[in-house]
């Protein structure tokens, strides 16, 4: 059921839901251990979740982008992130 829960409702899920209104934005991959684990590996559980942001030629929406990052949804404020846009 967890698993279920996490394909229907994960982290990745979240972010290409963010992500995809964001103008600018090529790519969102996420890495390190939440993607380890989501992938078989094993290992503790995940305080957290790495994401990667690639962009394409254009400049992105940089208010967009804080506003995806922000969102209920990815954390709301107050969730953690290492490095925006």
């Amino acid at each position: 059921m967890a698993r279920l829960l996490t394909a229907t409702f994960g982290p990745h899920t979240v972010l290409a839901d963010e992500f995809a209104v964001v103008g600018g934005v090529d790519r969102v991959l996420i890495y390190g251990s939440w993607a380890a684990r989501y992938h078989g590996n094993v290992g503790p559980p995940s305080n957290d979740v790495d994401v990667l942001v690639t962009l394409s030629v254009r400049r992105p929406d940089r208010g967009a982008a804080y506003e995806a990052v922000n969102a209920p949804a990815a954390g709301g404020p107050g969730a953690q992130c290492g490095r925006c846009l």
